[in-house]
């Protein structure tokens, strides 16, 4: 229902948004229902970050087998050392993607799409740029510099979809009871 309880909305199976007038007094009436928009069509902001997913885990299977070498990230907790394999931050990169699309996948929050592209975006160029620097580090100090600088733009890129979770639930419409 409408805030202002004057209409029903309801997605069809073809993915149409349908709004229809009701009269809710001693007895419920109902009007023609008419198209208000449709959800399909384009690629949704859930989707491409899927994609992205499922592309860095092919990566991480592919590499999990073709490399022969033992590079990782070294990371240092305490005393101790560990290394992370490049297979294991591309699951945890589309592990990341998926939480992010499982967000906008809920459609009843109005998400910004621009922010959402530009969020899409960033983050896509920072994890390709995380990997070509990862990949070569020993022949480039730009690459160096490119691998410790795109995850903390990627982090830095997280800011946009929090603002935009923020504002999508403050746009959204509020039931009156």
């Amino acid at each position: 229902m409408a805030g202002d309880e004057k209409e029903l909305f309801y997605i069809s199976s073809d993915g149409k948004m349908i709004a229809v007038p009701v009269k809710a007094n001693a007895t419920f009436e109902a009007g023609p229902p008419a198209q208000t928009g449709t959800l399909g069509g384009e690629m949704k902001a859930a989707e491409m970050f899927v994609v992205v997913a499922l592309i860095l885990l092919v990566f991480a299977l592919i590499v999990r087998f073709t490399s022969f070498s033992s590079s990782g990230v070294a990371i240092t907790l305490g005393s101790t050392g560990y290394v992370l394999p490049p297979s294991f931050i591309c699951i945890a990169l589309a592990t990341l993607l998926c939480f992010v699309a499982s967000i906008y996948s809920l459609w009843m929050l109005p998400f910004n799409r621009i922010a959402t592209w530009w969020h899409f975006s960033l983050t896509t160029i920072g994890i390709s740029v995380f990997w070509l620097a990862f990949y070569r580090v020993p022949n480039s100090r730009a690459a160096l510099w490119a691998f410790f600088a795109a995850p903390a733009a990627i982090l830095l890129t997280q800011v946009i979809f929090v603002w935009n979770l923020i504002q999508a639930i403050m746009r959204m419409p509020r039931l009156h009871s």
